[in-house]
């Protein structure tokens, strides 16, 4: 374990100074409410712990302790978790801790190399994840067994191929469900989002197989949406032809036009079941028989709002049943030529016996009163009775939804309006099972019978519940989500956002109808509104030309009430439908500033250190040559801070340090930096000068204002500054170290010279 410590010598190239008079640093250390260590990199002995973290570990003293005792992982665990932090941009890391108790919890440690009372160790906040963890586990337990359901239903479909294009009855209107809860396939932080969307991949596989099409029209705004499979139905790419009402009736069969209008109108009137059966005209000029069902969402006033369905492919099935229709016009008009009404031909009977034999569906003809008077082989076999059995039998005998009392009834109605419907048989043995029965009337010497041919539609059944199933399971898991999730179309109209974007934005669907609506409300200020849109624009248009995933974003999203939510943006294409998922990372965001906060800020007078007055002088040097400006550097060293601190205590010098930093602050502009650089060493950048005179009565002021005394508890504190000056930029090339060095070069001529007063690195002071 001794080795997991090693690696972090090369951060102490940035160390925040940090020293044992710094009391404001121990103060915020010892009483701050969260888990806080100082660990010493080399051996991983914990140099220091605060009350939170006693209180969370348990253990009687934790000063006794090292941190390979409360690490559950292997060194070579530790090393891929680093590895793993590096490859995700994550500034802390994720270990197992075991508390007294024996309890493991896991945490995330967010570590930073300080200097503590002359050593240096690792400032740690520790921050208990299990809670949150197990969440994300118990989702990836959900997550899986879905994928291995769906995995299952593809695996059916697929088996099962031969009965996809007569399958999905009214239970199609699920799919469109089905089909919308995808958009919500989304879940905790990143590899839970990223399962969920392979899991719709699976599953929009599982749908396409059907060979069924999704449509919905909102009835207001005459706004229409086909799914992809919809337009492969009629032979078309999505961007041939447009999703429109006008489109669908130019493509609709002249003869069907009439009655599939009157179905439309009785289902807007009455509230009719929508169940027709119509042509349309495909890309190759041909028209094809399909099946259309649909449900309507009405307004409190049953106005509808919008139609929803799905588009079947029965012209192979629309076909048999012509042929069926056909084969028995022959044979009613091949009777009605006998003169013997009461037998037929051998020749007729041969032919009709031969249909009845090679029928795969069970074909049966019934008389007005249920009984049976002929039937196939295969209609036999599907109930289990013998020919000579059946053949004994009325309808009720084997459909229960057909009981006696009403049964001629029913029969007359069906012989009147032939049509397609579902029920259920009972087999000889006494089990049940779903068909689906097409009927037509035929007539005999002039007598009616009615014409049935069933289908037994067991496998589709299973299906069906299987997709229902699955539908329960998304919705639970959506539903549970704590990720903010919206979709929207190609017309960039918001089609839905779940209950866990409303609870984090406050904003409901109604009131953010289009995504500009979105934008307006959720990036305020129009200067960032415009960067981040155009962003995630570029994002969206690369996925869409090399095919890949869409870039994430980090945003910041105004809520409804106000407040700001720091935001992980990610995409994902549905189709034409493009989705958004939005995790909040505004707890990570701050503790990842303060981290960078403590990085590169002196805790005590809470100025910039080294490490960000390096950063901004290589800014400054490198702006200065872009634009022929100059710059001044000074650094400062306080004349008797010593003599302070062992006449009045290390408080009075505390306290003194952050006065002297709040004056010198008041002396610059917003534009220069005051940065603490020792323990009284400070120094400060001047910017924009048009020459380097012009910095002479900045050094002054800040001369004048370390000089005022400063009152601390009835004691005047006094000390003064030697200040060395360089500039930049110089006829020989120098970096931003160097500038340092000859500021404090020039800091020391001033002491040498008699303290409070400035001095100019020499070769400016010959110039």
């Amino acid at each position: 374990m001794r080795k997991i410590f090693t690696f972090f010598a090369i951060l102490f190239s940035s160390l925040v100074n940090v020293y044992a008079q710094d009391t404001s640093f121990i103060d915020a250390f010892y009483e701050h409410n969260a888990v806080k260590l100082l660990i010493d990199p080399a051996t991983g002995n914990i140099v220091a712990a605060n009350q939170s973290a006693e209180l969370f570990y348990g253990y009687a003293d934790l000063t006794t302790m090292a941190i390979q005792q409360i690490n559950q992982l292997s060194p070579e665990q530790v090393a891929e978790e680093r590895q793993l932090a590096e490859s995700e941009g994550r500034n802390f890391f994720i270990f197992r801790h075991r508390l007294s108790d024996n309890t493991v919890r896991t945490v995330e440690v967010h570590s930073s190399p300080i200097i503590y009372q002359g050593e240096r160790v690792l400032f740690s906040i520790i921050r208990d994840i299990s809670d949150r963890r197990n969440a994300e586990n118990e989702l990836w337990h959900y997550q899986d067994q879905l994928e291995l359901m769906v995995e299952k239903q593809t695996a059916e479909i697929q088996k099962k191929a031969d009965l996809i294009n007569t399958i999905f009855g009214v239970a199609l209107i699920v799919l469109l469900a089905v089909i919308a809860q995808m958009a919500r396939l989304i879940v905790l932080k990143k590899r839970s989002e990223r399962s969920l969307i392979e899991s719709k991949k699976r599953y929009d596989l599982a749908v396409e197989g059907t060979g069924v099409g999704v449509w919905s029209w909102k009835v207001g705004p005459n706004k229409n949406h086909w799914s992809e499979q919809f337009f492969s139905l009629l032979g078309f790419e999505e961007n041939e032809i447009r999703p429109s009402l006008d489109e669908w009736r130019s493509r609709l069969h002249p003869d069907d036009r009439d009655y599939v209008y009157a179905a439309l109108d009785a289902h807007f009137a009455r509230g009719a079941k929508y169940q027709v059966e119509f042509r349309l005209l495909n890309k190759q000029g041909e028209y094809k028989w399909f099946k259309a069902l649909g449900h309507t969402l009405r307004d409190d006033d049953n106005k509808p709002i919008e139609m929803a369905g799905s588009l079947q492919d029965i012209h192979t099935r629309k076909l048999r049943d012509i042929a069926l229709e056909s084969t028995a016009s022959e044979l009613q008009q091949e009777v009605g030529k006998r003169a013997d009404a009461e037998k037929l031909s051998k020749m007729q009977r041969d032919r009709l016996q031969v249909i009845l034999e090679q029928a795969s569906d069970g074909i049966h003809i019934v008389d007005g009163s249920g009984r049976i008077i002929e039937c196939s082989r295969a209609f036999c076999t599907m109930l289990g009775y013998t020919k000579e059995e059946i053949m004994r039998l009325t309808v009720d005998d084997w459909d229960q939804n057909y009981p006696k009392r009403s049964l001629q009834q029913q029969i007359s109605d069906l012989m009147r309006n032939p049509t397609t419907f579902e029920t259920t048989h009972r087999k000889k043995s006494g089990e049940t099972f779903p068909v689906e029965i097409s009927t037509q009337k035929v007539m005999i010497d002039d007598e009616t019978f009615l014409f049935a041919s069933a289908r037994d539609i067991t496998e589709r059944k299973k299906i069906d519940n299987a997709v229902r199933e699955a539908n329960q399971k998304l919705e639970a898991i959506v539903n549970s989500a704590a990720v903010a999730i919206a979709w929207a179309n190609d017309s960039n109209e918001i089609e839905y956002v779940n209950p866990t974007f409303t609870k984090i934005f406050g904003w409901e669907l109604e009131e953010i109808p289009t995504v500009e609506d979105w934008h307006e409300k959720a990036y305020k200020d129009e200067s960032y509104r415009t960067a981040v849109v155009d962003a995630w624009n570029q994002n969206v248009q690369n996925s869409l030309n090399n095919g890949g995933a869409i870039e994430p974003a980090e945003v910041t999203v105004t809520c409804k009430d106000g407040s700001e939510r720091y935001m992980l943006l990610n995409g994902a294409w549905a189709g034409n439908l493009l989705l958004a998922m939005f995790s909040d990372i505004s707890e990570q965001k701050s503790r990842h500033d303060e981290m960078e906060w403590f990085a590169s800020h002196d805790p005590l007078t809470g100025i910039p250190n080294r490490t960000l007055l390096t950063r901004r002088l290589v800014d400054f040097t490198q702006n200065s040559r872009r634009r022929d400006d100059k710059i001044a550097v000074a650094f400062i060293d306080l004349d008797g801070f010593k003599q302070v601190n062992d006449q009045y205590g290390h408080e009075a010098g505390d306290y003194l340090l952050k006065s002297l930093s709040a004056r010198l602050i008041e002396h610059v502009r917003e534009t220069d930096t005051v940065a603490r650089i020792g323990g009284d060493e400070f120094a400060v950048i001047l910017t924009d000068l048009s020459n380097f005179d012009e910095s002479l009565p900045f050094i002054n002021r800040l001369l004048a204002s370390v000089a005022t005394p400063v009152e601390f508890q009835n004691h005047m504190l006094k000390v003064s500054a030697s200040i060395g000056v360089t500039y930049f930029p110089q006829k020989s090339g120098v970096d931003h170290n160097t500038l340092l060095k000859q500021a404090d070069q020039a800091m020391y001529v001033a002491k040498q010279r008699g303290k409070n007063q400035y001095s100019v690195y020499s070769p400016f002071s010959e110039e």
